[in-house]
C-alpha cells in the first residue's frame, strides 16, 4: 500500500525518511514518560522501536509499531522496573526491516523523583 503525503510535503523515497523531532515529558507520577516524536514526510510505511534504558543501560521498556502511518506521535512509556529517581535513556530507531535501520536517536533524560 502506497500513502499520499499530507498536505503539500513533498514525497520521499523510503530510505530518506528520518526522525525530525524527538522529546520526553516525565509525567509528575515519576512512572511513565510521554515520548513525542515527529518524521518525515513518507509514502512507504516505517517500522519503530522505542526503548528506555537506566544509568547502567538495563533494558527499562521497549516498543514496536509496525507499519507506522503517522508523521507526528505521542505515546506513553511505563518505567514499571525503573529504580527511581534517575537518569535514563530512550533510544528510538526507524526501518523498514532488521537490515534497513532509516535513522536513530538517542536521548537522555532523568525523574527527579520517585513517586
Amino acid at each position: 500500500m502506497t500513502l499520499e503525503p499530507l498536505g503539500n510535503e513533498e514525497e520521499q523515497p523510503a530510505e530518506a525518511i528520518h526522525i525530525d523531532e524527538l522529546h520526553v515529558e516525565p509525567w509528575p507520577d515519576g512512572q511513565r514518560v510521554r515520548v513525542h516524536l515527529a518524521l518525515s514526510p513518507f509514502t512507504t510505511r516505517p517500522n519503530l522501536e522505542a526503548a528506555i534504558f537506566d544509568a547502567e543501560e538495563n533494558e527499562i521498556q521497549r516498543i514496536h509499531i509496525v507499519e507506522n502511518m503517522d508523521t507526528r506521535l505521542v505515546f506513553t512509556m511505563h518505567l514499571r522496573r525503573a529504580r527511581l529517581p534517575g537518569k535514563f535513556t530512550l533510544k528510538v530507531q526507524v526501518f523498514l526491516d532488521a537490515e534497513q535501520i532509516l535513522d536513530q536517536k538517542t536521548l537522555p533524560f532523568e525523574i527527579l523523583q520517585a513517586p
